[in-house]
């Protein structure tokens, strides 16, 4: 959703516990999809609301590499 009285964007993470049974495990997840946009960029400076939704656990140890290819093309299916 684009928001135009912001500058930045804003995001969310949702994974519940029917993911990942295990809060360690939930909250490794959100902090790797955070770290994911904030070193691709590509939303920065854009006035976007998105949310992530979880529902695959394997997230939690996927490589880096991969996820932060799945989550540069789910950015820039939102810019587009």
């Amino acid at each position: 959703m684009h928001n135009q009285k912001r500058k930045d964007y804003r995001m969310a993470v949702v994974v519940s516990k029917k993911t990942a049974k295990s809060a360690v495990v939930r909250n490794r997840i959100r902090r790797r999809l955070y770290e994911a946009v904030r070193t691709q960029a590509i939303l920065s400076g854009q006035p976007y609301d998105v949310v992530f939704v979880v529902q695959n656990p394997g997230v939690a140890t996927m490589r880096h590499e991969e996820l932060a290819l799945q989550v540069m093309n789910a950015c820039q299916k939102i810019v587009e």
